[in-house]
């Protein structure tokens, strides 16, 4: 089974999302019209199964071509992950001179990752001409090759304040909890800040590299099609990528078409060309990707269902529909498949529904977790004809059904003693304790009957005044699972 908790890769994960997408919002308010380059680059959904992409950067503007590379940093630095004596994982590796780094600071409170409002922009080139004065640190493993941290020397506000002057050698600030301070600008340094702006703890203020004058967009001076006959790959993909939205249709499709045939193409690329086709014409291409993901390695194949994810077409969800439904598939390939139609472009929760009890765990929590909070009551009422299905079935739809609070309550009620199976009944009862007394007396319009309030009452004071209940029964099975130990026994005499 795939499913596996990683507290820390989930922050970082998280964190580069929020990261992306402020990236990509403070850019398109530039004039620029962004894509994801790198698919996912604004998710955090940790997959085990997972393609060897391009080394690529993040973002794509459709209109100029600038490519981005997006870094979240819970301390801003102009600092990047470097692995130098390993091909293809140097800190520039993928990136041309005019691709931008884009570095944001993201706080991380153990749960929600809120991105600052300014982004740090950076062109490649000028890192490059400055990466003589940065500092590489310590591996960050024992293995050869291990990543480490490059940085360039950079000044950052410590606190809020204000920029009051900026002079050839210092730069004033007026600490919003102290004094006004002339802080000297050290010999090489770029100043990135001027008078009136207002500093927020961890901006840059002064760095080794120079920033660029500006990131607005320049308008429509790229042209995709001329650029996906570059002998590199990555420029390649970024072009088809391109091509899956703008151009004149038959020409990009004739173009899309040539590279999706091409044998000899990178199978990545021609991935690529196919899912520009699907956007273009689904009716037409959707089925030929979805024949297509029968021949490909399992990496491919997943990528290939998030490529369907992303199609908001009928013929595309139900591509996805029966992946989910054969159960030859990898486990996996059917979850995304799930994940695809209820959190991804298809909003069709509705269709996960005979699936919230799959023999497959894997299949059956993500078509939990993917059907969502906002079913019909329709669907609802069919959610709740499953609790008679077994304990499997039972202890899904009891889930899905509390987290719809008043309406689920509603549901529930409705179907209080109605089974013929006292254990069904009795999994009925258990919904409506987790949907809670507020939601239950809300759905009955008032108190709860006393008989219904009496049997309820156990099961409200384990789930509202156990301390170990909620979030910490998580927290408690992570510990469980960190005692493994193993006892070396003292040798025999």
């Amino acid at each position: 089974m795939a499913l596996k908790r990683d507290d820390s890769f989930l922050q970082y994960l998280t964190m580069g999302a929020a990261g992306s997408a402020r990236a990509a919002d403070d850019l398109n308010g530039h004039g620029h019209q962004i894509i994801e380059l790198e698919r996912y680059t604004t998710s955090n959904k940790i997959w085990a199964t997972k393609i060897k992409r391009l080394r690529l950067p993040d973002l794509l503007c459709l209109r100029c071509g600038l490519r981005v590379e997006a870094r979240a940093k819970s301390k801003l630095e102009v600092k990047l992950s470097d692995s130098p004596t390993v091909a293809g994982r140097q800190w520039d590796a993928g990136l041309k001179d005019d691709d931008l780094v884009a570095l944001i600071h993201v706080a991380w409170d153990g749960r929600v990752a809120t991105p600052s409002a300014w982004v740090e922009y950076f062109r490649v080139a000028d890192l490059r001409a400055t990466v003589g004065a940065s500092k590489l640190g310590p591996p960050k493993s024992a293995s050869e090759g291990a990543e480490r941290d490059r940085t360039w020397p950079a000044s950052v506000a410590s606190q809020p304040g204000t920029v009051t002057a900026v002079s050839a050698t210092h730069v004033t600030i007026n600490w919003h909890n102290g004094p006004i301070r002339r802080l000297p600008i050290r010999p090489g340094f770029h100043v990135y800040v001027a008078p009136g702006d207002t500093l927020t703890a961890g901006r840059i203020i002064a760095g080794i590299a120079p920033r660029p004058a500006t990131v607005v967009c320049p308008g429509d001076v790229w042209n995709p099609m001329v650029q996906s006959t570059d002998a590199d790959p990555g420029a390649r993909y970024a072009a088809l990528k391109a091509l899956a939205f703008r151009g004149e249709a038959a020409t990009a499709v004739a173009r899309l078409r040539a590279v999706c045939e091409d044998q000899t193409e990178d199978v990545r690329v021609r991935l690529e060309a196919l899912a520009g086709l699907a956007r273009r014409q689904p009716e037409a291409w959707v089925p030929v990707l979805a024949e297509f993901r029968r021949t490909l390695e399992a990496d491919k194949a997943m990528e290939a269902v998030f490529i369907l994810s992303e199609v908001a077409a009928p013929a595309a969800t139900d591509a996805l529909a029966a992946m989910l439904a054969d159960q030859t598939l990898a486990e996996e390939l059917r979850a995304a498949a799930a994940w695809g139609l209820g959190v991804g472009g298809h909003g069709r929760p509705e269709l996960l529904l005979d699936y919230l009890a799959d023999p497959s765990d894997d299949v059956a929590m993500h078509s939990l977790v993917a059907t969502g909070s906002e079913l019909v009551d329709a669907a609802l009422d069919q959610v709740a004809g499953r609790i008679a299905n077994g304990e499997r079935a039972a202890a899904a739809a009891v889930q899905v059904l509390a987290r719809h609070g008043e309406r689920g309550a509603r549901v529930l009620l409705g179907r209080v003693g109605t089974f013929e199976s006292a254990k069904a009944n009795a999994w009925v009862l258990f919904g409506l304790g987790l949907v809670g007394r507020a939601s239950v007396a809300a759905a009955a319009g008032g108190e709860v009957a006393a008989g219904l309030s009496d049997a309820l009452a156990p099961l409200w004071i384990g789930l509202t005044e156990n301390w170990l209940a909620g979030d910490r029964a998580a927290v408690l099975d992570f510990l469980k699972r960190q005692i493994v130990r193993e006892v070396i026994a003292a040798p025999a005499h």
